[in-house]
């Protein structure tokens, strides 16, 4: 390339002395290599953006374009003249303006959902920092497969002493249930005064509700550390959730929460485990509801449709929301920020929707309210298996 540069600057040094034949082969040359260049810069994966030493673009492909959601050619003009300034591409420029190398920042379009990682390099020419490239990579599915990859990890690492725990607990638990049902049975033989003999009933109301309590919680720590054996069959998701919704319907009345279910299609067959899909509906509704218990507008819709090869299933309810420093947590085990929370809830939900082949997704906003995206296949004929090992 350098013996190039030097070939041109001594063409340009002579351009004079050229015959009209000389020119013409040199401009030739000069086309195809700019042909040459341009083709390989447009079909790369990555974005490429030249900047100069005033943000003025010296040259941007159609990646980049597509990055920054720009539809027109914008050479010669100023990065950020072109971009809004709510768009995440503008965070790009504000990281363009430091003049300093940036390597491997993550950022993620809440437009499109993409997690993308920027490098800033210096432009440089004969010594000269003559302006900026910025490089933008595409990396969603890496992210997300580390994602389940680390979440895989930490299920493994402690796999082994939940089960041990969870089994050590629910066995007294069940003696202790049964011993509680004897002492009702003997209260209710002996001549107690009326007074004395509710309040030792009350008392041991309480302690059945404590014992549930935590068996619910041993189960929970149980279920994550199983295997996932799915018994698939063909069932209609609409009717599963109606009946879903039907199943929390008293926790919703108390609440006075509104519901809505909104399908395109009366009926949507898919392949899929309905206890297991079940489970997980119950729990992202319910976590909706608890979100909402303080709020004075109170409404969740749940919106289902379908294309050729999927079902995608929409919760949004206007809680409390998540904080964006949680976003990120929600699906880490044992990570929760109820009172009485295990932090396997949405955990096992997502180990529930990735056995089925499909994925999930939580935006947030605080006080604005929560959605959850359930995308699952059709077609998912192959019964699959999730453990933890």
């Amino acid at each position: 390339m350098k013996s190039k540069q030097q070939f041109y600057t001594k063409i340009l040094e002579n351009f004079d002395r050229l015959s009209h034949d000389e020119i013409k082969r040199v401009f030739t040359q000069l086309s195809n290599l700019y042909n040459t260049q341009l083709l390989v810069a447009e079909n790369l994966e990555e974005g490429v953006i030249a900047i100069n030493n005033e943000e003025q673009i010296l040259f941007l492909n159609k990646k980049a374009m597509f990055f920054l959601n720009i539809t027109q050619d914008i050479e010669g003009k100023n990065l950020d003249e072109c971009i809004s300034s709510d768009s995440f591409a503008y965070i790009i420029v504000e990281l363009s303006k430091s003049k300093t190398t940036i390597e491997n920042t993550i950022l993620q379009d809440k437009n499109s959902g993409r997690i993308l990682q920027i490098n800033i390099l210096p432009l440089g020419h004969e010594g000269r920092i003559e302006g900026s490239l910025i490089l933008i990579f595409d990396i969603t599915n890496l992210w997300l497969q580390s994602q389940k990859l680390k979440r895989v990890e930490q299920l493994a690492s402690l796999t082994t002493v939940v089960a041990s725990v969870a089994h050590e607990i629910k066995n007294p638990l069940g003696s202790i249930s049964i011993y509680i049902q004897l002492i009702e049975k003997i209260l209710n033989r002996l001549e107690i005064d009326k007074d004395n003999s509710e309040e030792l009933h009350q008392y041991c109301s309480i302690v059945k509700e404590e014992i549930n309590r935590l068996e619910d919680t041993v189960n929970s720590f149980l279920f994550s550390v199983r295997t996932i054996n799915l018994n698939l069959e063909e069932h209609d998701i609409c009717k599963i959730m109606t009946n879903t919704v039907t199943f929390l319907q008293h926790e919703i009345k108390e609440t006075n929460i509104k519901i809505e279910i909104n399908s395109k299609e009366e009926h949507i067959n898919m392949m899929l485990d309905i206890k297991y899909i079940k489970q997980a509906f119950i729990n992202i509704i319910q976590n909706s509801i608890d979100a909402l218990k303080d709020k004075k507008n109170k409404n969740i819709k749940i919106n289902l449709h379908k294309d050729n090869s999927n079902v995608f299933i929409y919760i949004l309810d206007d809680g409390d929301g998540i904080k964006k420093s949680n976003i990120s947590k929600v699906f880490e085990p044992y990570f929760t920020t109820k009172d009485n929370g295990t932090g396997l809830g949405l955990t096992n939900v997502m180990r529930i929707i990735e056995a089925h082949n499909g994925t999930m997704e939580i935006s947030s906003e605080q006080n604005i309210g929560t959605e959850v995206l359930i995308k699952l296949p059709i077609m998912s004929m192959d019964k699959r298996l999730v453990s933890v090992k």
